[in-house]
């Protein structure tokens, strides 16, 4: 197979398919220091592992990186997230502390209004 083919080959299996002439350049550096093989298993172990929220990698970025060594944890074992607050849960604790910490008796203007607002 020449190395043309073998590109090609890779080309297909990596799951972000931009900037190939970038590609064929590192692919050329890449085929030196590890197999067609390789390569096409550590894609496959790399789509399968990679956390949603991250982009798949340019492949010439991935050939430079020579992430085809790259070692995945297993998906069980990452620790969870920690819960984010939400606007929601924010605004509620936020006021609960309010209106512990508030005294109608402290704030001079409040009793006012209050006191006139109940006279009839």
């Amino acid at each position: 197979m020449t190395k043309e083919q073998q590109f090609e080959n890779f080309w297909k299996c990596y799951p972000r398919r931009v900037a190939k002439g970038a590609a064929r350049k590192a692919f050329e550096k890449a085929i030196k220091k590890a197999t067609l093989e390789d390569m096409i298993k550590a894609i496959s172990e790399y789509v399968a592992k990679k956390p949603e929220k991250i982009d798949f990698k340019h492949p010439a970025t991935w050939l430079n990186g020579e992430c085809w060594d790259d070692e995945w944890e297993p998906a069980q074992s990452r620790a969870p997230m920690p819960h984010q607050e939400t606007r929601e849960e924010y605004l509620a604790r936020a006021i609960q502390r309010n209106n512990e910490a508030w005294e109608p008796s402290s704030d001079r203007r409040v009793s006012n209004i209050i006191r006139m607002a109940t006279a009839k």
